[in-house]
């Protein structure tokens, strides 16, 4: 069991131990290893507006799926999957973050849980085609909660929105 770390010292004494210890001399066959320099206390970000969602890591794991990433599906299974019908669809226009990443989860658990496989999820594509739920749903597809319940995901095919929904595979579900 190890110690927390020691509180630093307040500035003025920190310059006080420094001078002291500046006249030191070592003993011998030893040398001073100068103390680390005073660490500034960190700043607090300004506060801004901060979602609750997790950000995507800057190198994403190894069980990161990105668009089109439908691992253990041949061709003609994953073209099948941009021809087929979905089982279930979830329109998530005019929501919140949070309304919509809620909506995504127990909607995902609901299918998962009745045996659907095909899902397709619309985001729309926001202004500019870069819409905030549009770049959030695959991280929270990507998340602990739904990741182990997911074979992949893709933009649907042109005539269900294109790249503003997404096709969703699920797995098999061995309970049902």
């Amino acid at each position: 069991m190890s110690r927390p770390p020691k509180p630093p010292l307040p500035p003025e004494d920190d310059a006080l131990w420094r001078e002291e210890t500046a006249r030191d001399t070592p003993l011998s066959g030893r040398e001073i290893v100068p103390p680390p320099a005073p660490v500034a206390p960190p700043v607090a970000p300004a506060p801004a507006a901060v979602s609750s969602l997790p950000m995507l890591p800057s190198a994403p794991p190894a069980a990161y799926l990105d668009h089109g990433a439908l691992p253990g599906l041949d061709r003609k299974r994953r073209a099948k999957l941009r021809e087929d019908a979905p089982d279930g669809r979830l329109d998530l226009h005019g929501m919140t973050q949070d309304a919509a990443h809620a909506a995504l989860d127990e909607f995902i658990r609901a299918m998962y849980a009745r045996g659907k496989r095909q899902l397709l999820v619309i985001t729309g594509k926001g202004p500019g085609g870069d819409g905030v739920l549009k770049r959030a749903v695959p991280q929270w597809l990507n998340g602990p909660e739904l990741r182990p319940m997911l074979l992949g995901f893709d933009y649907a095919p042109a005539k269900l929105g294109g790249e503003g929904a997404l096709s969703v595979l699920l797995r098999k579900n061995k309970v049902t």
